[in-house]
């Protein structure tokens, strides 16, 4: 079983959050290994996690909370100073863990190199798919 943790993505609180009763899983992977220029990446999924507190949770045009579907937020994955192949690795079954398990991932980085293995992995399992991916600059 794949444990939630005490700080969750939007803040909810344990009705709308606990693996078994969410759809969604959200994934931080604080890597850092290929970054260039600008260091900080890894500090990336927490910053997001702590200001996803701050959202609105009620949706005007749906009329409801769509978080009602549940949302858990995941530990961070241990992928710090691991190699590019090593962390793909790692994401590839957390990712293969959460979508096997029929719920939808939200994977939080760290840096580019964390896409390419998760949508990977959902290609396994879903022949048609979107990326959305936000980049801060």
């Amino acid at each position: 079983m794949i444990k939630s943790t005490a700080s969750n993505f939007l803040g909810l609180p344990d009705k709308y959050s606990t693996y078994e009763d969410s759809r969604v899983a959200v994934l931080p992977v604080p890597y850092e290994g290929t970054v260039s220029y600008g260091k900080g990446t890894a500090k990336g999924p927490h910053a997001i996690i702590q200001a996803s507190a701050q959202v609105e949770l009620f949706d005007d045009e749906l009329g409801f909370e769509p978080c009602e579907v549940g949302v858990t937020t995941l530990g961070p994955l241990g992928v710090g100073c691991l190699s590019p192949q090593n962390m793909a690795s790692m994401v590839s079954g957390s990712v293969e863990k959460i979508v096997g398990d029929k719920k939808l991932p939200i994977i939080l980085g760290g840096e580019h190199s964390i896409t390419p293995p998760v949508v990977e992995v959902i290609k396994k399992f879903h022949q048609d798919i979107t990326v959305v991916q936000f980049d801060a600059h």
